[in-house]
């Protein structure tokens, strides 16, 4: 399709300076985008594949937690590949920061919003999961010995994995025509570089995107309320056990064991809330306000940023809090590195 049709077809946008300013990626933008994000990217690929590694490796890691904690590993995996592979290769085909064309309608506006908003969906499910399983190994220990098998393990990880599909595929409308339209820039020989031509992935309609945004959105923070409340009740029962301790009556080891995870589950959601709230709350304001600042789109990536963070530092939490973790996470390095040691010398 040449430049006329295509000028002809759609609208055409003549930018100022303000515009230029706005939807050109700035130095601190590209510094995240290029600089922090790729770093993010290798240092979280590099922690939840050693998280697999260990929990296939160490035989008592084999735990319905872990199992669950397991897949939220792998939730973040495609999220860091996905999210940050996208923007990084957004920034190199354009210097247009909304540009799409280079990923056009399949890829930009089906495939990869989908298989993100089912990482970030899969992981709040399967951190509310993990959250419950404690809740009720803490506070219900009884019931907890009565109701976990394998095939409920099972059977809920699928129902995870399900309901985050579901809610990705329920936003595919939002996102789903590829639009190209034609720009005009300002007449200074420093724009003449810039592509006459750019191309984004919107909704079929304004009243679905707004709707999209709102279904983006609610499911972070019932997700939060519902963790806030459960470990709220898991703490109150810790406290009481730290009492018990502290009154010289002897805990017993599965007891024990039972409740370092349990602190550990509760570093690792402070961190999730801290990681991801600003932007899920900076998203919510989003909704409300239609125009867009230099400043609010340095934020948003900071924020954005924020996010991939928290998708790569789950396990260096459970390495660092918890002396099980760390033990299983240097078994498994002496057994790979013995193993390596051993294919040189021969």
């Amino acid at each position: 399709m040449d430049l006329d049709s295509i000028c002809n077809a759609t609208q055409v946008y003549n930018f100022t300076q303000k515009d230029v300013a706005i939807y050109m990626y700035t130095d601190f933008v590209a510094a995240i985008v290029i600089g922090i994000m790729p770093c993010i990217l290798v240092f979280g690929l590099i922690s939840n594949l050693s998280f697999l590694l260990v929990v296939h490796r160490v035989k008592h890691m084999r735990t319905v937690t872990n199992y669950l904690l397991l897949q939220l590993a792998l939730t973040d995996i495609v999220n860091l590949v996905v999210s940050i592979g996208e923007r990084v290769w957004r920034y190199i085909s354009s210097p247009v920061t909304f540009d799409q064309r280079a990923e056009g309608l399949v890829p930009g506006c089906i495939l990869l919003p989908f298989l993100k908003a089912m990482s970030k969906y899969g992981s709040l499910a399967f951190l509310t999961l993990v959250t419950l399983e404690m809740y009720l190994a803490i506070c219900k220990p009884i019931k907890h010995r009565s109701i976990t098998t394998r095939s409920l393990t099972i059977k809920l990880t699928a129902a995870c994995w399900a309901i985050a599909t579901f809610v990705s595929v329920l936003r595919i409308p939002s996102h789903c025509v590829f639009k190209q339209f034609c720009v005009i820039w300002p007449t200074s020989r420093e724009y003449q570089h810039l592509p006459n031509v750019v191309g984004n992935c919107v909704g079929v309609s304004d009243s679905v995107e707004n709707a999209s945004n709102a279904i983006q959105t609610t499911p972070f923070f019932v997700g939060l309320v519902v963790n806030t409340v459960l470990y709220a009740r898991i703490m109150k029962i810790l406290y009481r056990r730290r009492r018990v301790a502290a009154s010289d009556q002897p805990i017993r080891f599965p007891v024990r064991a039972r409740n370092q995870v349990a602190h550990m589950l509760v570093i690792n959601y402070l961190a999730w809330f801290l990681l991801v709230s600003p932007f899920e709350c900076l998203s919510l304001v989003s909704t409300f306000v239609t125009g867009r600042t230099q400043t609010f789109i340095d934020v948003t990536y900071l924020f954005r940023a924020l996010t991939y963070l928290n998708s790569a530092v789950n396990p260096l939490i459970f390495y660092t809090v918890h002396p099980r973790y760390r033990k299983a996470f240097l078994k498994t390095c002496s057994q790979c590195f013995g193993y390596c040691r051993s294919d040189a010398s021969q």
